[in-house]
């Protein structure tokens, strides 16, 4: 997607009305432009959320999330930040044209429309869709339940190539969508023929592409439109865009097929997602975590699918997403438990739904529930083990450890020693990319008071590069605040700067700032706190470089070293003592 020039962005943002967006989600109370309400991340009794309109910003004292009209998209509907941009421009008539030169993304878009729109009339009002309508049937999925997922049906022959060309949709566009293929002489030919029809959505509702279900004997059972950069079975989810980031505490149910998610959605199981007939991958565990920090998984119960719900789970939790699996009865898949036994059968499974490990074990040991003093079992270690193996979080690990004790027999410290071992053969774990956003400012709660004291002293701006730095700081969402007033002296009002400040973890700070005035840090002993850090710092390089030059025996460097190291813990000594004065 092309860069959205930066007049359109505040053109979007000055259109926008941030009371406007938050009310539809969340009852605001009071007057003027400051209103009040029950924070929608995190539970609460006593509102602590706070949204103002001339500044056209919200934020929360009780959980710290805050940030403008754009980021409030981007948290409740799990959108990145051109796409919230653009969901805004569409909502108030702001024309976003894309920059010249970027792809065919905004054609490729309207051409599946056209696509969808096409295969939804040949489902609903044609002869042509009465083999679609009649599957569907059997499913327990009718007219309106198909509506509202823009279910259609591709007849046979050329006839979605014919509405492409009176829609005057480029051949090329089409081929680029995936919409049309060539044939062996060359000739465009419809990709999909005879099948009903899935449209794929993005967060924004947006059509990607398409999953595709023969009802005869045609191969693959299943065919999804081909990969391009626009549509990737790895990194898109079925379903994703019926849910909502505010409601990220509740746990979404991950399914296997199309129709699971539409029966469970249709019988009140709302936050249900289908991967596109791929492994799960680490790319939708990273969509999936925009929306919910828990996953029940509800694959088939057949072998196949209780290792894929294994390797999912694994996945999920390297993202730090909370898992557990649950299993079905008879074979049944989530539609046709729905279909034959109604939703208390399903939601009586979910309610037994186990943590990975319980569910591994369950399968390897084939008992009940874990028992002390049990037979060793050196096998169920092993593969228990590798559920472990990788977890960085020492608590969880800890706990996970503990858990394999009590399921195999085997001392916690015997256990511990084996996970020590080097192994013949690296286990294959997804890659964990680093959270670069507000936890690294929780993390540390003096680089939070920096930041917040810099906010709310403009004045001071202008002197910031004589005594701060961008090493200073460790966060991403002070690096860009830090950033923006190295560059841009003139912008010293958190108006201005809300202008200019894209992260959302920037804004949020920037919100705090602003509606915490009567909280004024004083930003002189911010500084002198930051001093005091950056000489501990210093000493503790110094000793670091003097271990190294003990060990390379060059004793000039060491007592060179040694010099600067008693002159610095000194001038420490002296400054405390001076600090302890000025307190007394």
């Amino acid at each position: 997607m092309g860069r959205i020039p930066d007049d359109v962005i505040e053109a979007v943002r000055a259109a926008a009305d941030v009371v406007d967006l938050v009310s539809e989600r969340v009852e605001l109370k009071g007057s003027g432009d400051n209103l009040k309400g029950l924070c929608p991340f995190h539970n609460e009794k006593t509102p602590s959320f706070n949204v103002n309109r001339q500044r056209g910003s919200f934020y929360c004292f009780g959980c710290q999330t805050g940030g403008d009209a754009f980021g409030w998209l981007m948290k409740v509907d799990g959108l990145n930040y051109p796409e919230a941009v653009r969901r805004l421009g569409e909502r108030y008539g702001i024309n976003i044209q894309d920059d010249p030169g970027q792809d065919n993304r905004a054609q490729v878009l309207r051409a599946n429309q056209v696509a969808m729109r096409f295969y939804s009339e040949i489902l609903h009002r044609s002869k042509r869709g009465a083999d679609g309508r009649d599957y569907l049937r059997r499913r327990n999925i009718h007219g309106k339940l198909a509506v509202h997922f823009n279910l259609g049906y591709a007849p046979g022959g050329q006839a979605l190539r014919h509405r492409l060309q009176r829609e005057e949709v480029p051949s090329e566009i089409a081929l680029e969508a995936g919409l049309l293929r060539k044939d062996k002489r060359g000739q465009l030919v419809d990709w999909f023929r005879e099948r009903v029809i899935f449209p794929i959505f993005n967060p924004s509702k947006k059509v990607l592409g398409f999953g595709a279900r023969t009802l005869g004997d045609a191969v693959p059972k299943y065919l999804n439109t081909p990969e391009s950069p626009l549509f990737s079975k790895r990194r898109n989810l079925y379903g994703i865009h019926l849910l909502s980031a505010a409601q990220r505490q509740e746990p979404v149910l991950v399914v296997e097929g199309y129709t699971d998610v539409i029966l469970c959605h249709h019988h009140g199981f709302e936050r249900t997602v289908a991967g596109l007939g791929t492994a799960f991958t680490a790319e939708q565990g990273k969509l999936l975590r925009r929306f919910g920090k828990a996953a029940v998984l509800l694959y088939d119960a057949d072998d196949a699918g209780l290792k894929a719900a294994e390797k999912s789970a694994r996945i999920l939790e390297d993202l730090e997403i909370s898992v557990a699996v649950a299993t079905l009865e008879d074979g049944l898949d989530p539609c046709d438990t729905l279909s034959q036994r109604g939703p208390d059968a399903l939601r009586q499974r979910l309610e037994e739904a186990t943590p990975i490990l319980d569910f591994k074990a369950r399968r390897v040991l084939g008992q009940p529930a874990a028992t002390s003093g049990r037979e060793k079992n050196p096998e169920a270690a092993r593969e228990l083990l590798e559920l472990v193996r990788g977890e960085t979080d020492p608590l969880r690990r800890a706990s996970k450890l503990h858990e394999v004790s009590e399921w195999t027999g085997f001392e916690e410290k015997t256990l511990r020693e084996f996970l020590a071992r080097p192994v013949k053969k690296p286990i294959v774990r997804t890659p964990q990319q680093p959270e670069l956003d507000a936890k690294l400012v929780e993390a540390d709660p003096f680089e939070r008071q920096l930041m917040l004291a810099i906010l709310q002293n403009p004045e001071a701006h202008p002197e910031l590069p004589q005594w701060l730095a961008l090493e200073d700081i460790k966060s991403t969402a002070g690096h860009e605040i830090l950033q923006v007033l190295l560059s841009r002296p003139e912008a010293t009002s958190l108006e201005s700067l809300q202008a200019l400040l894209r992260g959302p973890h920037a804004q949020s700070l920037l919100a705090e700032a602003a509606l915490n005035r009567a909280l004024r840090l004083p930003l002189d002993e911010i500084r002198m706190r930051l001093e005091a850090r950056r000489r501990k710092r210093r000493l503790s390089e110094i000793q670091r470089r003097m271990k190294q030059a003990r060990e390379a025996d060059n004793k000039t460097a060491e007592d060179r070293l040694l010099h600067e190291y008693m002159a610095l813990k000194s001038n420490i000594q002296t400054e405390d003592e001076h600090q302890q004065q000025i307190g007394e």
